[in-house]
């Protein structure tokens, strides 16, 4: 899921490969986590949400086997995200972002934290 909605492919110029790619769509993960209007609540599924390491990792091989291989065979790909970003997938979800009003409790990780002109961030 994260991936189809891949944010930096959808932000790239073209999708890779000439294939369709989340750059033809209008929705793009930057943001994954949990929210609740408990903050410990929240506070507990948060510490037992993470993508293993080990996940992103085997996922990251297949996506580079995958679009090394016959390129011809695939309609639709699904790019890769910036290093520092895809290590961060595998990590504990602490960015917190409450609302404002103080009534939900957001802990995640974010996808676009830092800002990049090459990839449409400019308000990280």
């Amino acid at each position: 899921y994260l991936y189809y909605h891949n944010w930096y492919t959808g932000h790239a110029s073209e999708c890779p490969g000439g294939k369709l790619c989340s750059r033809m769509y209008e929705s793009h993960v930057f943001w994954v986590g949990i929210v609740s209007n408990n903050a410990e609540t929240m506070a507990d599924i948060a510490r037992l949400a993470q993508i293993r390491r080990s996940t992103v990792d085997a996922w990251v091989r297949e996506i580079d086997a995958v679009e090394s291989s016959d390129a011809s065979l695939w309609v639709f790909t699904y790019g890769r995200m910036p290093l520092r970003v895809e290590a961060k997938l595998g990590e504990a979800w602490t960015d917190t972002c409450d609302t404002r009003s103080g009534d939900y409790f957001r802990s995640g990780i974010s996808l676009i934290d830092e800002e990049s002109d090459e990839w449409g961030v400019s308000y990280a």
